[in-house]
C-alpha cells in the first residue's frame, strides 16, 4: 500500500511518497497562497530517474510517466508550507483554468495574446511610449510588461539608433526581449532576441541597434518585453525608469578613436608609398624592356665605303686594308668593315683618335641602358619619354649631313 510520510519543519515541508505504479501517470499538484520554491526527485528501484526544480509558481502540475508494476519513491521539498496533491491518473491533462485565458492543445495551454504562463495565469500589461513604470512584487513573484515605441521614436536626427536606459531603485531580476514588427512575444523568446538577462540595481544602457531596421509605414512599432522577478525575501515596491537616449561618446572612446585614426593614417601612408614604388618599378622595367628590344642602330652600315691607300693597315686587326671592304669614319679614319663593327659593339669612340662616333641621340640610348633605376626616376626617364621622333631616323639624317660635308 502507499506510504506517506510528512516531515514538518519551520517554513519547510518535506514529503516522502513510496508506491507501486498502477496507473500510467503520476500527478504532483501544488496550490499555494504565496510564491513557492520546490524540488522534486523521483526514484525507480532506488535509481534516480528524474529531478525537477520549480520556482515562483502559486500553482503547479508536474507529470511523470510511470511503468506499471514498478516501485517508485518520490521526494518533495517545498518552501514555504503549502497544500499539495499526489495521485496516479490514467492520462495527462491540461492545468486548471487554462481555458479562461487560452486553449488546451495537446495537454498544454496555448495562451491568448495578452496572457502568459503554464496556465495562462499571467496577464501582460501593455503601454505605449511611457517613461516610468511602478510595480510591487512579493517574494519570488514575476510580472510581465510590454512596452511599445513607434520606429521613428527609436532613431535620432542623424538616423542612428538610440539606446534604452533602464534604472531601478532596488535590485530586481530582469529579462528583456525585443519583439520585432510582425512578430509575437513567443516568437521573440523562441528566437532568443534577448537584450538583458540578469539582476539590475541602478542604471544600465542597452544597445538594440543590431535588431533595428527601418520599415515602411509610420504606424510600425517595436516592442520591449520585460519579465520582472523579485528574488528578495521581502515584499518590495519597485520603480522602473525607461529613457531613449542618443549614444554618448566618453573620453575613453575619444582617445581610442583618435589612436585608431592615427594608426590607420600611418598604415595608409605606408600603403601609398609601397604602391608608388611598385608603380615606378613597373614603369622603369617597361622602359628598359622597350629600349633593350629596339632595333639596333646600324651605325657602321651608314658610313661610306672607300678604297684605302696601298699598304695601309687596319688599326684594329693590323691587317692590310686593301684585302677587304673598308669604311671611313666621320673623323676620316679607315678601317675594315667587320673590324669597325666589332669594335663599336664594345666602344663608342674611334679606335684611332678616340672621337665619339655616335651622334648625341645614339649615345644617349647606350648611356640609359647602363643607368640605375634611381637615375631614370631622377631625370632620364622624362627625357626618354619626351622623344617623339624615332632615333634611327635622326641618326640617318645626321649621317647624310656628314656625307654631304665630306664631299664638299
Amino acid at each position: 500500500m502507499n506510504k506517506l510520510y510528512f516531515f514538518l519543519m519551520v517554513e519547510i515541508q518535506c514529503i516522502l511518497y513510496q508506491f507501486i505504479a498502477t496507473n500510467e501517470y503520476l500527478l504532483v499538484e501544488i496550490e499555494a497562497e504565496g510564491w513557492t520554491q520546490m524540488k522534486i526527485q523521483i526514484y525507480e528501484h532506488n535509481v534516480k530517474q528524474s529531478e525537477a526544480i520549480e520556482n515562483y509558481e502559486k500553482y503547479l502540475q508536474l507529470y511523470y510517466k510511470l511503468k506499471l508494476g514498478s516501485y517508485y519513491e518520490l521526494e518533495i521539498l517545498i518552501i514555504p508550507e503549502t497544500n499539495f496533491t499526489i495521485k496516479q491518473i490514467d492520462q495527462k491533462e491540461c492545468p486548471k483554468q487554462c481555458s479562461n485565458n487560452g486553449n488546451c492543445i495537446n495537454t498544454s495551454c496555448q495562451c491568448y495574446e495578452q496572457f502568459l504562463g503554464s496556465r495562462c495565469q499571467f496577464e501582460i500589461e501593455s503601454y505605449y511610449n511611457i517613461q516610468q513604470y511602478n510595480i510591487e512584487l512579493d517574494q519570488y513573484e514575476t510580472q510581465y510588461l510590454k512596452l511599445q515605441y513607434q520606429q521613428l521614436d527609436l532613431i535620432n536626427e542623424q538616423g542612428q539608433t538610440k539606446n534604452l536606459i533602464l534604472s531601478t531603485n532596488y535590485e530586481i531580476e530582469i529579462q528583456l526581449y525585443i519583439v520585432l514588427p510582425f512578430q509575437s512575444i513567443l516568437t521573440s523568446i523562441q528566437y532568443q532576441n534577448i537584450l538583458y538577462n540578469k539582476s539590475l540595481n541602478g542604471s544600465t544602457t542597452i544597445d538594440f541597434s543590431s535588431y533595428y531596421q527601418q520599415f515602411s509605414g509610420s504606424s510600425i512599432s517595436y516592442t520591449f518585453f520585460f519579465m520582472f522577478t523579485n528574488t528578495n525575501k521581502n515584499k518590495q515596491r519597485y520603480s522602473m525608469t525607461f529613457e531613449l537616449k542618443n549614444s554618448e561618446i566618453t573620453f575613453q572612446d575619444f582617445i581610442l578613436v583618435t589612436i585608431l585614426s592615427v594608426v590607420a593614417f600611418i598604415i595608409l601612408l605606408i600603403v601609398i608609398f609601397i604602391v608608388r614604388r611598385r608603380c615606378q618599378y613597373i614603369q622603369i622595367s617597361k622602359l628598359k624592356y622597350q629600349i633593350d628590344n629596339q632595333p639596333k642602330v646600324d651605325v657602321v652600315g651608314q658610313l661610306p665605303i672607300v678604297t684605302p691607300a696601298k699598304d695601309s693597315e687596319c688599326i684594329v686587326c693590323l691587317d692590310l686594308l686593301e684585302n677587304q671592304q673598308c669604311r671611313q669614319t666621320s673623323c676620316k679614319h679607315i678601317f675594315h668593315d667587320h673590324c669597325l663593327n666589332e669594335w663599336l659593339q664594345k666602344q663608342q669612340t674611334c679606335p684611332l683618335c678616340r672621337e665619339n662616333l655616335f651622334e648625341e641621340e645614339g649615345a644617349q640610348i647606350l648611356k640609359i641602358r647602363n643607368l640605375s633605376s634611381s637615375s631614370l626616376v631622377a631625370g632620364q626617364f622624362s627625357i626618354i619619354q619626351s622623344e617623339r621622333q624615332p632615333i634611327q631616323q635622326i641618326i640617318l639624317q645626321r649621317s647624310m649631313n656628314n656625307r654631304l660635308a665630306a664631299f664638299q
